[in-house]
């Protein structure tokens, strides 16, 4: 087993952490081998004294970003000082969307491990993280509608676990919801002034709306995006506690959050060091 270092987040507003104490003690075989940030787990109700009772290290943030492996549940452009040369990273790391972070730990020779593509007999092994993107989304966007959820007529666009947990969540709310995918998009833009809310969760590799067809939406619905960014609207992403801007010269509004799961940060960090603690050995 290699040392392994948590610093923690330097992503704005990411509250998710990748190891609870209670984890350590059930799955890791070697603690001694972990080496803590202080202060890592304070926002989720843990003490540095929590992880030193299981025998892990608890050091500076300098020591913990220089093991042989760093783990960094959610992958930042300010991380990329704090990288050494030759070390591993392991988390969601989502490199193909900046060429020039990946030309940069390539040149460190930095081995890279991204949760994004952890399966296990074909299924993602952080399967709950990506349905609760759906139903965070949809709870935290839906009061910028207007209405209470049961009198929207919804359109998701997207059937995998993101899609799944936006489907679940509108329905259990009450509201109308149809579905369309990648096949079903022509229909979708012919029909999308019929919605007051619209969820994109696709995770498409090339553009499937962009302004021009975002200008067709009834006035005041509301487009919430929630998928990949295959959505050439304009807008970019927000913070959580500020999460909506306006669009269409101001009859619509629309939503979007980087990094939504972190809404359940206590929840999802208990999931994630459960799923990914025996990888750490």
């Amino acid at each position: 087993m290699k040392r392994i270092g948590f610093p923690k987040s330097r992503m704005k507003e990411e509250e998710r952490i990748a190891l609870v104490p209670e984890h350590i003690t059930r799955f890791i075989k070697n603690p001694s081998y972990v080496y803590i940030e202080t202060g890592y787990g304070e926002r989720c109700g843990f003490t540095d004294k929590d992880y030193l009772e299981r025998k892990a290290n608890v050091v500076s943030e300098q020591e913990a970003s220089g093991l042989e492996v760093i783990c960094l549940p959610k992958f930042c452009k300010d991380d990329l000082p704090r990288i050494q040369h030759n070390q591993t990273v392991f988390g969601w790391l989502h490199l193909e969307r900046d060429a020039e972070d990946t030309k940069q730990l390539i040149d460190k020779g930095v081995t890279a491990i991204p949760w994004e593509f952890l399966y296990k007999k074909g299924e993602y092994t952080l399967k709950e993280n990506r349905e609760l993107t759906g139903r965070l989304g949809v709870l935290h966007s839906i009061v910028y509608g207007g209405k209470k959820p049961s009198e929207y007529k919804a359109a998701v666009i997207g059937r995998g676990m993101v899609g799944s947990g936006a489907i679940k969540q509108l329905e259990e709310l009450g509201a109308k919801v149809a579905v369309y995918d990648w096949n079903t998009m022509g229909i979708f833009k012919r029909n999308i002034k019929l919605y007051d809310v619209i969820v994109h969760c696709a995770d498409a590799r090339k553009t499937i709306l962009n302004k021009e067809h975002l200008s067709k939406m009834q006035i005041g619905a509301l487009f919430v995006h929630l998928g990949s960014d295959s959505i050439d609207g304009g807008f970019i992403a927000q913070s959580i506690y500020s999460p909506v801007v306006p669009i269409n010269d101001g009859r619509n509004l629309a939503y979007r959050v980087n990094h939504v799961p972190t809404l359940a940060y206590k929840t999802l960090s208990r999931y994630i060091s459960k799923k990914l603690s025996p990888y750490f050995n």
